[in-house]
């Protein structure tokens, strides 16, 4: 067998790199959408950091690492966020992902 025979064909590497680029541009997006959110919701109610980490059930810290990116929220902070919201701000905001999400897999 020759070494041509082992090599693994560039098209299925370019596939993977693609796949693995299209998921990294959604996340980054939809991370971007829970802060804009998050920081949405904290304006219309004017709560300082530390009122809007009580909001979230989570400490000022954990709050401004979230919202300086250091974070991303977890499955329980975007829950105590959705629940705060009118549920036409919750509709929106899914939709606003949907939407993220066809954009960027439609790129693929």
């Amino acid at each position: 067998m020759s070494a041509a025979e082992n090599l693994i064909p560039l098209h299925f590497l370019f596939d993977e790199m693609e796949e693995t680029i299209m998921e990294k541009e959604y996340k980054t997006g939809l991370k971007y959408a829970m802060r804009e959110l998050s920081e949405q919701y904290r304006a219309e109610h004017q709560y300082t950091l530390e009122e809007m980490a009580e909001q979230l059930d989570i400490s000022a810290k954990a709050y401004n690492n979230l919202k300086y990116e250091k974070n991303s929220f977890s499955a329980s902070t975007l829950l105590m966020l959705l629940i705060h919201l009118e549920d036409e701000q919750i509709l929106g905001f899914v939709e606003d992902v949907r939407i993220l999400r066809k954009k960027v897999w439609e790129q693929s």
